[in-house]
């Protein structure tokens, strides 16, 4: 179980490293999208794909996994509540539900050995 979990946790930080490397150069057209139709404004985008690099790289080395699953918690949860925002059908949100309840259980389950 604890091979099953590091790997779990190395692929989420990998993949959120990557994703916000995408978004900072514009690679991640569905994001931009998303975040046009909401309305959001670009500061936040740039903030997001910042956050999730940072929390992908604290979610690696097991002093800092809390905190980087809470940035990342919190940038899925903002994915999952802004598909509900825009009226998304019920399938967009499968992927940022999984990847949030992922994260989830990697927080809460930082101290089983």
């Amino acid at each position: 179980m604890k091979l099953a979990k590091t790997i779990v946790i190395y692929i989420i930080g990998i993949l959120f490293i990557l994703t916000g490397a995408a978004k900072l150069l514009h690679l991640d057209t569905v994001s931009i999208e998303i975040f046009q139709r909401a309305k959001y404004p670009d500061w936040l985008y740039y903030l997001v794909a910042v956050t999730e690099m940072v929390g992908g790289a604290l979610v690696l080395p097991v002093k800092t996994r809390r905190l980087g699953g809470l940035m990342l918690c919190g940038i899925m949860f903002g994915a999952v509540w802004t598909h509900h925002y825009l009226g998304d059908e019920l399938w967009h949100y499968i992927a940022p539900a999984l990847i949030l309840l992922s994260v989830v259980w990697v927080v809460a389950t930082i101290n089983e050995k």
